[in-house]
């Protein structure tokens, strides 16, 4: 299935539309179904959620500016 990925957006067209976990450059991470992606790697995220050691918040839409992002990679549910 990821044989045929020869650059970084060609990885996140396979994410599209699931949920993705992201990880940023503020020891962050963020949750959410990822709706859309450009060329610089921002992502925008529906359902959005702030993961942390005291629980979860939540922020429904969200914008992240793709040199923040540290790894993006697919929640298993």
């Amino acid at each position: 299935m990821y044989m045929n990925i020869a650059r970084p957006l060609d990885g996140l067209d396979l994410l599209d539309k699931k949920r993705v976990s992201l990880d940023l450059k503020n020891r962050t991470t963020i949750t959410g179904i990822l709706k859309d992606f450009d060329y610089n790697l921002h992502v925008l995220l529906e359902d959005a959620e702030e993961i942390t050691e005291e629980g979860t918040k939540k922020y429904g839409v969200m914008l992240i500016r793709g040199n923040t992002i540290i790894c993006v990679h697919q929640v298993k549910v």
